[in-house]
């Protein structure tokens, strides 16, 4: 998930495995290709060669990436999410 992270900022568009949190981080088809790890060896290769033979496609989907990473994934936002659990009442309760 960490190269996910570090992508989408980036503006890129690539193709991730359903691993970990990678589901949660991405939008298949919309800010990246999800390919399932149980899928043969070729699903991540096609996926690729759509994003290389697309350009426009490939931009669409990078800018998806890096918007909704600016919108989720921002230090603004993680810290405003951060307060928000500490003023709930259930964190006062730990």
């Amino acid at each position: 998930p960490n190269a996910a992270l570090e992508a989408m900022p980036c503006g890129c568009a690539l193709v991730g495995t359903d691993v970990a949190d990678v589901p949660f981080l991405i939008d298949d088809g919309t800010t990246w290709f999800l390919v399932s790890r149980r899928q043969d060896a070729a699903a991540p290769v096609n996926r690729l060669a759509i994003l290389l033979a697309d350009r426009e496609l490939s931009r669409r989907m990078g800018e998806a990436g890096r918007l909704k990473a600016e919108q989720e994934f921002s230090l603004e936002h993680l810290v405003s999410k951060t307060c928000t659990v500490y003023r709930t009442e259930e964190w006062k309760d730990m």
